[in-house]
């Protein structure tokens, strides 16, 4: 049995994704469940591991030759990661099996290709398989899944989206450097460095993950599965809508979201949280609708008769006339100046 730098990375990450997909699967005993993909995918790829190790080191063949046809579980893993990330509340459902039919005819072959000796031919064939599958999952994603996305997700959701893609991509450049020598040993220095250097920023990117999930639930776990309810989410809005609204804060242009989580007693991540969850926006352009909604009034009232669009920014909480013409118009469709003219008769003023 050799052993080197590169056998004890593979075992070392080998070990990570075990504990990874363990540590996901133990979260049901504390009522909570991870995107059902995710566990599976470092699963896959710990054993992907020790198939490398088993075949650098010569300590199982059988272990050695599985990761070909694991190459075959990626594409469809990580599609149904997709899936749930788009739609938290999907699952895994018993149609997805089908998805699993070519690794289960690969590990079949295989098992026949150990036992008649004749594994030359398969190989290849498997290799070309998996690149096949890759390619053909990550455009199927590409098209069913983005959609889902952009029309239903905030733009952190999409960046962690990014981060699945690049993963994805690594596990596409590994798989095809793994294969091409899969019958042989690697000492090309130049292809075993930079192999070295895809498994070590795919472990990377794995970790990060979980990273992500502790600064945005949706990452890991599925919306059913959240540490709150929509109920909690929605009696935090109300609260907030009563701090702003009682005590006028929405009117202060220095308002904060840690003054405002102090005010309610709350972490400022929470709050942020139930917002985001509930309207698909951050705390600053929630308060600066209510502004809006203040600006309208203000806009449309007598007492607004010849007093100017900044003064009326400013007692709606603008600290700017440029900041309160963009969000109006962001929000109303049309500037202030036309809103008040339209509403009022008055003509725009400075």
């Amino acid at each position: 049995m050799t052993f080197s730098f590169a056998s004890a990375l593979q075992l070392l990450i080998a070990a990570n994704g075990l504990l990874l997909a363990a540590g996901l699967l133990a979260l049901r005993f504390f009522g909570r469940s991870a995107n059902p993909a995710l566990p599976l995918i470092f699963f896959t790829f710990a054993l992907q591991m020790a198939g490398e190790f088993a075949h650098q080191t010569r300590s199982s063949l059988a272990l050695s030759e599985l990761r070909a046809a694991l190459s075959l579980v990626y594409g469809p893993l990580f599609y149904l990661y997709f899936l749930n990330f788009a739609e938290p509340r999907r699952g895994l459902r018993w149609k997805d099996v089908w998805h699993g039919i070519p690794f289960f005819v690969a590990v079949a072959t295989l098992a026949a290709a150990l036992y008649f000796g004749v594994l030359d031919f398969s190989i290849h064939l498997y290799a070309a398989a998996a690149g096949v599958s890759l390619l053909g999952y990550a455009w199927l994603s590409w098209r069913n899944v983005r959609p889902k996305l952009a029309s239903n997700s905030p733009a952190r959701r999409l960046q962690w989206a990014a981060l699945a893609a690049a993963m994805t991509g690594l596990m596409i450049g590994l798989t095809v450097v793994a294969t091409n020598f899969n019958c042989e040993f690697i000492e090309n220095g130049p292809v075993l460095w930079t192999r070295n250097a895809l498994l070590i920023s795919i472990v990377l990117l794995m970790n990060g993950f979980l990273l992500g999930g502790l600064w945005d639930d949706r990452v890991l776990f599925s919306a059913r599965h959240v540490s709150t309810s929509t109920q909690e989410d929605e009696a935090i809005l109300k609260a907030l809508d009563d701090v702003l609204e009682q005590e006028r804060l929405f009117a202060d242009p220095e308002v904060t979201l840690d003054r405002l989580a102090a005010a309610l007693s709350l972490r400022p991540r929470r709050v942020s949280e139930a917002v985001n969850r509930l309207h698909d926006v951050s705390v600053p352009a929630y308060i600066n609708r209510r502004r809006v909604e203040e600006a309208k009034k203000l806009l449309a009232g007598d007492a607004a008769a010849g007093r100017s669009l900044l003064a009326l920014a400013h007692d709606a909480g603008f600290n700017s006339k440029a900041t309160f013409n963009r969000a109006f118009k962001e929000i109303v469709g049309e500037t202030p100046s036309a809103y008040r003219q339209r509403v009022s008769g008055v003509a725009a003023e400075n």
